[in-house]
């Protein structure tokens, strides 16, 4: 009993099916020949009558489904195209092909761009507060643009509008701030353009105004004693110390603790985990009244936790009475500028700042402190406040 794929039909086709040549060679044992193409490449047979020749064409014309797509014939160049893109992907699956095509060329999502982007930098074991802070940054970003706003459509312009527009805490955010945020939203697109997710760089164009007046706060050198002075006992006042006449962030100081400190040499380690950057840094050659009040601490200053020094901090500014917005970041801010003045050398306090270059002290340090009053703070020693207390 044949079956149906095996059976010879009744009768040979009136035509020719399409995809099928002819070919009939009256000089050869096997004149009655047809070539095909499908799928698999190019197929040809030869017979000895044309009867069993269109015998058989008929019989992959009457077969299922499969048989049929083995019929298949490409049009030439798409049938060239098709073998080139096997031979290069090594035979790989067209859908998963597509599949990785169409993952890699959709738009890209602002808030999953942000998403990846803050994945990868959890990855390099950066400082806690630095990752904070950037993640605060660029979800501000995020709410503003709207979380579904393809990266690639983002202009100038929209990142003009959100900084000038820029509000924290119910005012309009300091170009300070401003610039924080900038250049967040700028490393984000730098990791973005590394990873071929984004072409351009549209911060390229948007500049914040300088408006330095007011912007960088310093304590004066009367405030500066002022301050030592009424929390010369206090357990803390060497971290502050460290902040004021080190110059070190108050992130850094928060979670030193004294196995970071050389005292033979006088010099600070500063672990990754306990810097801004992330990375290792050690400083010395720092000014010689930051060791004074380092040397008489207490054993209980390096056993502070960040979050109680932050309250031992507002306590001694309390005390002194410095409240309000021009004493945030004054100590770090008040070092660069004095020792700048002091010393002549903007090199050395952006070494001592840990600063990759010192762009940032000639734009915004050099010149705000004058040499007396730089040396003047430096001189600022435990035994003179308890003579002024």
């Amino acid at each position: 009993m044949s079956t149906d794929a095996n059976r010879t039909p009744r009768r040979t086709p009136k035509r020719t099916p399409r995809g099928f040549t002819l070919i009939h060679r009256p000089d050869r044992p096997l004149p009655y020949g047809v070539r095909w193409r499908s799928a698999t490449g190019r197929h040809s047979r030869q017979f000895p009558t044309e009867g069993e020749r269109s015998a058989f064409i008929a019989t992959l014309a009457s077969q299922g489904k499969e048989a049929r797509k083995e019929m298949h014939v490409l049009p030439p160049a798409e049938a060239a195209r098709w073998e080139e893109f096997r031979r290069i992907t090594g035979n790989a699956d067209l859908l998963e092909v597509g599949r990785f095509w169409a993952e890699k060329h959709r738009p890209l999502p602002l808030e999953e761009a942000v998403r990846r982007y803050l994945d990868a930098q959890t990855e390099r074991k950066i400082a806690r507060d630095t990752a904070t802070h950037r993640a605060l940054h660029l979800d501000r970003l995020v709410k503003y643009l709207g979380a579904d706003r393809p990266i690639g459509r983002i202009a100038a312009a929209d990142f003009r509008t959100w900084l000038s527009t820029l509000v924290l805490e119910n005012r309009p955010a300091s170009p300070a701030s401003r610039r924080h945020h900038r250049a967040n939203a700028c490393r984000l697109w730098t990791w973005l353009r590394a990873e071929g997710l984004v072409q351009g760089d549209p911060f390229a164009a948007v500049d914040i105004d300088e408006e330095e007046d007011g912007e960088i706060n310093l304590l004066t050198v009367e405030e500066g004693r002022h301050l030592f002075a009424v929390n010369r006992d206090h357990p803390s006042v060497a971290k502050l110390a460290l902040e004021a006449f080190a110059g070190l962030r108050f992130s850094s100081a928060a979670r030193l603790v004294l196995a970071d400190l050389n005292l033979a040499e006088r010099g600070i380690t500063l672990p990754g985990k306990k810097h801004k950057s992330g990375r290792r840094h050690y400083i010395d050659g720092l000014p010689g009244n930051c060791w004074s009040w380092v040397e008489r601490a207490r054993a209980s200053c390096w056993q502070t936790a960040p979050r109680m020094y932050a309250a031992h901090k507002a306590e001694m500014f309390k005390a002194a009475g410095f409240v309000g917005e021009r004493f945030r970041n004054c100590l770090r801010h008040s070092f660069a500028s004095y020792h700048c003045g002091a010393f002549k050398n903007p090199g050395l306090t952006a070494t001592l700042l840990t600063h990759r270059a010192q762009d940032v002290l000639w734009k915004h340090y050099r010149g705000r402190a004058t040499e007396r009053d730089g040396l003047a703070w430096f001189q600022i020693l435990p035994s003179t406040e308890a003579a002024n207390a």
